[in-house]
This record gives C-alpha cells, sequence and structure tokens, in this order.
C-alpha cells in the first residue's frame, strides 16, 4: 500500500490492505507510474524482502501429533488473518514414502503436491505438501527432514485421520 501510496497523485483510485491492493490509472499517465514504483521499490526494498519467512507458534515433540492437541486447538477457530492458524516446528522426520499428486495444471508443469508418509518417532503420518510438487526431487525415502506444519484431518469414506499440512520443509543432510 506504501508504494500505491507513493503515486496517489497520478491514481485516478486506489485501495486495499496488507495483503492485496488495487489502482486505476489514466493509460497516459501507466510509465510514469512504473518508473516511480521502481524508484520506490529501489528506495524500500532490501535483499532479505525476497526471501520467504515463516514463523511458528512452537516446537512440536512427537508426542505432541494426537486428537488432544488438534482438538484443543480447534477451540481457537475460527482461523484468519486477525487470528492465524497455528503453525508448528517438528524436526527430524524420517520419510518413509513420497509422491506427487494433484491434476495437471494444463501448462506442462506436471502434479503440483506432494504426498508424503512420515515416520514420527515410530508412528506414521500421512502429510500433503500442497503447491510443493517441484520440490520432489529435494526428498528422498528414508531420507530425514525438519517440517513446519498445521493439523490437519483427513476424511474419506466415513474415516477421520490426523494428518499433517506441511507448509515448508528443510532436508537435513
Amino acid at each position: 500500500m506504501k508504494a500505491l501510496e507513493s503515486v496517489r497523485d497520478i491514481l485516478i483510485n486506489f485501495g486495499g490492505h496488507p495483503q492485496a491492493g488495487g489502482f486505476t490509472i489514466a493509460q497516459d499517465t501507466l510509465d510514469e507510474m512504473k518508473k516511480r514504483i521502481e524508484k520506490f521499490a529501489r528506495a524500500n526494498l532490501k535483499e532479505e524482502n525476497f526471501f520467504k519467512k515463516i514463523e511458528y507458534c512452537a516446537e512440536a515433540h512427537p508426542k505432541d501429533i494426537s486428537w488432544q492437541v488438534y482438538e484443543e486447538l480447534e477451540q481457537f477457530e475460527p482461523f484468519g488473518e486477525a487470528n492465524k492458524e497455528p503453525m508448528f516446528l517438528l524436526r527430524d522426520v524420517k520419510v518413509v514414502s513420497f509422491e506427487k499428486v494433484g491434476k495437471d495444471n494444463g501448462n506442462g508443469n506436471g502434479k503440483k503436491h506432494l504426498r508424503l508418509l512420515l515416520d514420527i518417532s515410530g508412528n506414521q503420518k500421512k502429510a500433503m505438501a500442497f503447491h510443493m510438487g517441484e520440490r520432489k526431487e529435494e526428498i528422498a525415502s528414508g531420507g530425514r527432514l525438519d517440517i513446519l506444519f498445521h493439523f490437519a484431518v483427513d476424511e474419506w469414506n466415513g474415516n477421520r485421520e490426523l494428518m499433517l499440512r506441511i507448509a515448508d520443509f528443510k532436508v537435513i543432510q
């Protein structure tokens, strides 16, 4: 929004919030806007602004991966912008198996999600890593990961299973 505010004098209209913004501009001032936005970016953005930073609530331990913890977290719903869904760090989980899943999005990129089976201190849990299909090459069966995750429930054919929704992962060497 600050970038749009910096060119407000040439905009017909603009608005938004920290997650999204929009504007209306006359065609003949578009080049001027582009120059000024680029100047604003050079003056205000640093290299670290271009790296993904994910914050998590706490480090989870294998015993925390339970229905009891999931149900306690449900008490804090609904989650949204003002009440973010809790994310946890779980270290050193073993990859039992993994595969790319989901429909090809039509642009030749292939399947876009990863479905994993993880061994967490002897207990196997399903996990999904949405929009991370391209990271398949980083993972190996028997390999180990640190994961950032949300709790999730897999419901299918009347069965309910606690699973993990992976937000990011790091391969442990």
